[in-house]
């Protein structure tokens, strides 16, 4: 108990250090300087944000727009992630017979991470990324039980991963987006867009889909009354999606703008920079993030054109414009890594080039164990701390045995173990189980079992018998007896 309240002392005075840090320097920038004001230099800004967490470093950005431009410089980049360990790099995607993925990264240490997903129960593909290193994934058709799709939420860098419930598999998923709202304890939402398998929804020549929202705080999906009607014969392009401060955005087959606001469940339809609409030479364009704002990187022949929008006013700028030479024609920009390095995509090869630098550097696919063609492509950044909410236990003989977390004073017991070496506290205890499933996530605030009750220990539970999601009375004897065993071995 004295290192988890040491642990919990140390981060309350590290939040209290950076929110004065964040005031301190704040106040340097913005109020008028006087003789007696301390100086200080942007090499100490630099110093000082370089040792921040992508936490802090979010809220440093929105100090000033020139701590914001600072923070996706290439060589604060670069300096961040030495100093934190943070992985920065992209998800590669293609598909051969199933859906296959590498990681890569223009830094040494990312590489030698060797990030991958292959700890997760079996073939996946990727559905949607976040900023803070979590990902949604869907089970590969060619594993799935009776082909019904499992959705996995999970985070690379330190192997953690939970099963969400399924939404209506009635419906075809044809878009997702994922938005992490809390880090700690994690709280997720996940977005996604379907229609009926056979035909989609209809009306006057107008194409709509369904809307479904998971919320990782209620665990369950809740579909919006009202259906996201397109304008006639358009739809959204296959393609991850954008997210920016909140929303998610996706172009579409019109080159109109579609934008789904989380925070206000709405959706908007807005058009792209009208010179844009009025020019005929870009072979390709695609939405990008930019600097924490929504872009629209565009190709011609030998150049690329970054346009960038205002979030408040919808209004669009040109932002720069860079030659790239005749020789790239088959590459397509895809993505930004920083302010000067955009991310390329090839047939078989992804490019990473430095416009300030006027360097690249070239991944060959094909050289992978897995000959990949790149077809989406997902930003990725994240740390190595685990998320104390996503707790996993190892198949236990022949249950298919979720197991028991208890709360040390309200905080989850981290990452990943076996129940036999759960520390005991005796209240609370949250726990679960699934017929079909190998791990199912704690279900909180049900009625637990009247045993638990007699013994003092207070129990959330839940069940899921018209999904095959129950326990047996086998195993809750096994379970019984081993609570018991702790709560008397404890006193």
């Amino acid at each position: 108990m004295a290192s988890s309240s040491s642990s919990h002392m140390l981060s309350f005075l590290k939040c209290t250090f950076i929110d004065c840090m964040i005031s301190w320097l704040k106040k340097l920038f913005t109020l008028p300087k006087k003789k007696e004001s301390p100086a200080i230099t942007w090499e100490l800004v630099f110093e000082i944000l370089s040792r921040a967490t992508l936490k802090d470093i979010g809220r440093c950005r929105l100090v000033s727009k020139d701590w914001n431009m600072l923070t996706y410089d290439t060589s604060f980049m670069q300096e961040h992630s030495k100093k934190t360990k943070t992985i920065s790099g992209f998800f590669i995607q293609g598909y051969t017979r199933k859906p296959v993925s590498e990681f890569i990264s223009i830094n040494a240490l990312d590489c030698d991470s060797k990030l991958s997903l292959d700890f997760l129960p079996g073939p996946v593909q990727i559905e949607a990324s976040t900023k803070q290193g979590i990902l949604l994934c869907m089970k590969s058709s060619e594993t799935r039980n009776l082909g019904v799709p499992e959705y996995f939420v999970c985070k690379p860098s330190t192997k953690q991963w939970q099963q969400i419930p399924n939404p209506k598999t009635r419906y075809k998923t044809k878009r997702c987006a994922m938005v992490v709202l809390r880090s700690n304890p994690l709280h997720y939402k996940i977005v996604r867009f379907s229609e009926p398998k056979f035909s989609g929804i209809r009306d006057n020549s107008c194409y709509s889909l369904w809307c479904e929202i998971f919320d990782s705080a209620t665990w369950a999906w809740k579909k919006l009354e009202d259906t996201v009607r397109f304008p006639e014969y358009e739809f959204l392009r296959p393609e991850p999606a954008v997210s920016v401060c909140g929303s998610f955005y996706w172009l579409m087959t019109n080159n109109q703008v579609f934008a789904f606001h989380e925070d206000t469940e709405s959706w908007t339809i807005f058009d792209i920079p009208k010179s844009l609409c009025k020019r005929n030479y870009f072979s390709y364009m695609k939405l990008v993030e930019y600097q924490g704002n929504l872009g629209m990187v565009c190709k011609g022949i030998d150049f690329i054109q970054l346009w960038v929008m205002e979030t408040k006013t919808i209004k669009w700028s040109e932002r720069k414009t860079v030659s790239t030479g005749v020789e790239e024609w088959s590459t397509c920009p895809t993505a930004f890594y920083s302010t000067d390095i955009a991310v390329m995509k090839g047939c078989y090869s992804v490019i990473f080039c430095n416009f300030k630098q006027c360097s690249s550097n070239v991944f060959n696919m094909q050289s992978y164990p897995i000959e990949i063609h790149p077809l989406e492509v997902f930003p990725f950044q994240s740390d190595l701390e685990p998320f104390p909410s996503i707790i996993s236990w190892p198949y236990h003989r022949e249950y298919y045995f979720l197991g028991v977390a208890s709360l040390l004073y309200g905080a989850v017991v981290p990452s990943w173990f076996d129940i036999h070496q759960l520390p005991v506290t005796a209240t609370p205890i949250l726990w679960s189980h699934g017929m079909a499933d190998r791990i199912v996530l704690f279900e909180a605030g049900q009625v637990g079992p009247p045993f638990l009750v007699e013994v003092g220990v207070s129990c959330g539970f839940k069940e899921y018998p018209g999904l095959g999601h129950s326990i047996i009375n086998k195993e809750l004897r096994y379970l019984e007896s081993w609570i018991k065993t702790c709560i008397s071995g404890s006193s």
